[in-house]
């Protein structure tokens, strides 16, 4: 385990050098969680433009690499990051995130019932999915075609929207999340999917991001959503 310096976080990568590690990987949310075994995990948020890569043995590394795992053979497996936006913490998932959305939808349904008398469920809709204490694994993208789909005003309350689309709400996110994967995730002028994938296929799946009207939330994104719920 190497790391060329440019982590961000708090993990310790010098308790990883120079002895061989068999490593396995869980995920939940927007959270990976790397496990070495006899070792500390590493929990690793991806940000916008993380992604591993693997270069076999001579090959050069990738551009923006931050760490790497080498293989026995020479090879290795590179984490790269444009923005600088990953994050790396030495525990096993973080304590503030609610179930995942998608990988624990059920436990997060029920975990959601409970939460619906919280002050914060008062704000509107739009914002509230965003918040990765109660919607964890919920992005941009997601958070506009998931809200298209289930219809309803988005800008209402979310205690009241969850009360009456709740299940159409936990369907759809399991759903629209796997189309997205499969399609290999959001591609657009800003990130083009580092394998080779086709964003022509993504693009189209888009019914509402970056194609319907749009204003700033409260933390300066853009939220895509119908004309017709405009205030």
């Amino acid at each position: 385990m190497e790391s060329n310096g440019t982590h961000e976080g708090k993990y310790d990568f010098s308790q990883l050098a120079d002895r061989a590690w068999k490593i396995s990987s869980q995920s939940r949310g927007k959270e990976m969680v790397i496990l070495f075994d006899g070792g500390r995990p590493m929990t690793l948020s991806l940000g916008f433009t993380g992604n591993f890569s693997w270069v076999p043995y001579g090959g050069g590394a990738p551009k923006y690499w931050r760490w790497r795992m080498v293989r026995s053979d020479g090879g290795a497996i590179y984490f790269s990051c444009k923005r600088k936006l990953s994050r790396i913490d030495p525990k096993h998932y973080s304590d503030h995130r609610s179930p995942c959305v998608w990988a624990e939808n059920t436990e997060w349904e029920s975990f959601i019932r409970g939460k619906l008398g919280l002050r914060k469920m008062r704000r509107p809709m739009y914002e509230v999915i965003m918040d990765q204490s109660l919607f964890n694994g919920v992005g941009n993208y997601i958070r506009a075609e998931v809200l298209q789909e289930v219809g309803g005003d988005p800008f209402m309350p979310a205690n009241e929207y969850l009360g009456s689309n709740l299940k159409k709400l936990s369907l759809s996110l399991v759903i629209l999340s796997s189309q997205a994967y499969a399609l290999g995730g959001y591609q657009g002028t800003d990130w083009i999917n580092p394998n080779g994938m086709d964003p022509g296929p993504f693009k189209a799946w888009l019914q509402c991001y970056s194609k319907m009207s749009r204003v700033k939330d409260s933390s300066g994104r853009s939220f895509w959503f119908d004309q017709k719920w405009a205030r």
